[in-house]
């Protein structure tokens, strides 16, 4: 005759085999989840958003409580029968969710169906589409997004990336401002306000916007290296070759940093230090085809023909559009030279 106590401890251990079936490992004790005055369904009804861990013990703990109902009423062969279909169903719907978490843009097109209304689903999916580079569908995702809350800096920034990624600087210049407006402490909209300037050709407003992103952020490496790049563009090379040292200083393995670095010592004429910023460069990344190509220009100016065709060829392998005439022109020198 099997004692109570003994009865108990076996419906323990067989409620705790189901909870391993469904999870592996996740043990009865941690499941201690509490619910508010007003009943279970008012709780998933207020705190629809609750984590998916905090979802999976919940479901848990009803499994449990029903795999204990029905092996009492039906029986071991029917229990374990009924448990095979609940874990044939549980897995056909994780397949479905993998196959919507499995691409961003899937998963956030999931979002928006199933919450429409919901700025953070349009932006996320206007930003899913902007990585594809569906710069049309993100901006119409993002202006669901606005219409929802008109007051979403960041929207109004990856709004005014979008238009900036389809050359539309105007539209990209106002809705950053727009972004700074409502979140005037915000970083990456001044540096990329910089940016639509610079490409505008407006050197000393993007100046003064990359100066505003480092004065809130003093360790804000691509707002070095653009200032770097819009002094360049202005001469200003001295000014120039200091915020490359600063974006290094902050990041040693910034390897465009060391190319534009080489590109300002080569307008100097310090040809030495410019082979030495491109030799940086192409230690820590091997096919950039640009240094390649400056450093085959500034052998060819130093005298070095051989080295210079040799970075020529390389450039060219890896696909840089190089002007034929300069092309010619290093390799008569080469001729002329043996």
């Amino acid at each position: 005759m099997v004692s109570s106590s003994e009865e108990g401890k076996k419906r323990c251990k067989n409620r705790r085999a189901v909870c391993q079936i469904f999870t592996g490992k996740v043990l009865l004790e941690k499941m201690r989840v509490r619910f508010p005055r007003g009943g279970l369904f008012r709780y998933f009804y207020q705190y629809r958003c609750i984590s998916y861990r905090c979802q999976c013990r919940i479901l848990l703990g009803f499994l449990l409580f029903f795999a204990g109902i029905v092996r009492r009423k039906v029986g071991g062969r029917g229990f374990i029968y009924g448990s095979f279909v609940v874990i044939l169903v549980f897995s056909f719907w994780t397949f479905q969710r993998n196959t919507v978490w499995s691409d961003r843009l899937t998963l956030w097109a999931d979002c928006v169906k199933k919450s429409p209304n919901k700025a953070k689903a349009h932006q996320g999916l206007g930003v899913a589409y902007a990585l594809k580079g569906m710069s049309d569908e993100a901006i119409r995702e993002y202006r669901k997004a606005l219409e929802i809350k008109p007051d979403f800096a960041e929207v109004f920034y990856t709004l005014g990336s979008a238009y900036s990624d389809k050359g539309m600087l105007d539209e990209a210049i106002r809705e950053y401002r727009k972004a700074l407006e409502i979140k005037p402490g915000f970083v990456e909209a001044y540096n990329d306000l910089g940016n639509a300037y610079r490409d505008k050709g407006m050197l000393d407003e993007a100046i003064r916007e990359y100066q505003k992103a480092l004065w809130l952020m003093p360790d804000f490496i691509r707002a070095f290296f653009n200032l770097g790049n819009a002094y360049a563009d202005k001469g200003m090379l001295d000014e120039a070759i200091r915020e490359y040292h600063r974006a290094l200083n902050l990041k040693p393995d910034y390897a465009d940093a060391h190319v534009n670095l080489g590109i300002a010592y080569a307008k100097k004429e310090m040809y030495d230090e410019a082979i030495r910023e491109y030799q940086r460069a192409l230690l820590l990344k091997p096919d950039s085809a640009e240094a390649f190509y400056n450093l085959g220009v500034v052998y060819y100016f130093s005298g070095q023909y051989n080295l210079s065709a040799r970075c020529i060829e390389a450039a060219q392998r890896l696909g840089f559009p190089i002007p034929l005439e300069f092309v010619e022109m290093v390799q008569e020198d080469l001729i002329e030279k043996k």
